[in-house]
């Protein structure tokens, strides 16, 4: 909080000149973070425990799921399901994240740099509304998660098993441990609890893409716990359980992490504004030069400067 304070009137000092509005506006952020900051505590403050005892719920719901599962299916049946399908789906999903990356490839330095500043500057801010909206979105998931645990209850007794296996470990065990910081005692004592199927299943690292589709399904299978994804800075962030005593500094934190991307983003757009080199831009540049070659050519040979 201290550092906010600190922040607030240094960007008071430094409202001058060519960066006048820009700093104006950032000022004029703070101050608005700074007055809505303390309700937001106290609002998730009162409705923690509630989400808290509603994730424990949804935790031991998820582990008789999976012992009523495992009951029916074995551990190579699980795996043998998860190489037909859902194994190969993995491959779209690598070619969609493949064409964003190279999207970010190729580019102009001052142009890659100023896309980098602008993608991390949107999650960085997509961070801080989330947090600012954390109690709301833990509600959301945790309803939603309920819904999923209706639809796996539904799909046994109707003899379709096989969707009650993919959205238990597919789908609901990556969100359910998803939103869990394990910065309270409470979920710590769950972090280990239950069949270690709780963090199996889930996506393969990105050094399983050149496997055949038997060794896909075997990683898949057995794996522990998911190694995040380079396209989690492409998606929506999710809210986390964090511990009352320590919300306030999260928002703190999201929110001088903002500040320092948007410098950065500041930063980037003037370098590429004195020396934009995009395509459309390098492309101009280079026709100009072309129609300038052309032209310093042609009154060379007018002035008799070129030998015909």
């Amino acid at each position: 909080m201290d550092d906010l304070i600190e922040l607030q009137k240094d960007l008071a000092k430094q409202i001058a000149g060519y960066e006048a509005q820009k700093l104006a506006q950032v000022k004029s952020e703070l101050e608005a973070f700074l007055k809505k900051k303390d309700a937001v505590v106290e609002a998730y403050k009162a409705r923690y425990p509630d989400l808290l005892r509603r994730w424990k719920e949804e935790h031991e719901f998820i582990k008789d799921r999976l012992t009523k599962l495992k009951r029916l299916f074995s551990e190579a049946e699980i795996a043998a399901f998860f190489r037909k399908y859902v194994d190969p789906t993995e491959s779209d999903v690598l070619a969609q994240r493949m064409r964003i990356e190279e999207f970010w490839r190729g580019r102009g330095k001052n142009e890659l740099a100023l896309r980098n500043a602008t993608r991390d500057l949107e999650a960085s801010k997509k961070t801080l509304d989330l947090l600012i909206a954390n109690a709301q979105e833990l509600d959301a998931v945790l309803k939603a998660n309920i819904g999923l645990l209706n639809e796996i209850d539904e799909a046994v007794p109707k003899r379709n098993q096989g969707l009650a296996v993919y959205l238990l470990w597919a789908v609901l065990i990556p969100a359910h441990w998803r939103i869990a910081m394990f910065d309270d005692e409470a979920l710590l004592q769950i972090k280990d609890d239950g069949p270690e199927a709780l963090r199996r299943y889930l996506t393969p690292d990105d050094d399983t893409a050149n496997q055949s589709g038997e060794e896909k399904g075997e990683a898949v299978a057995t794996r522990v716990a998911a190694k995040p994804s380079p396209v989690w800075q492409y998606t929506a962030p999710a809210p986390r359980l964090i511990l009352p005593s320590n919300f306030g500094k999260a928002i703190d934190d999201a929110w001088l992490d903002y500040k320092a991307r948007k410098d950065a983003y500041g930063v980037a757009e003037g370098d590429f504004a004195r020396d934009p080199d995009d395509l459309p831009t390098l492309a101009k540049l280079y026709n100009e030069a072309l129609k300038t070659r052309d032209a310093t050519i042609r009154a060379a040979i007018a002035s008799g400067q070129v030998a015909p």
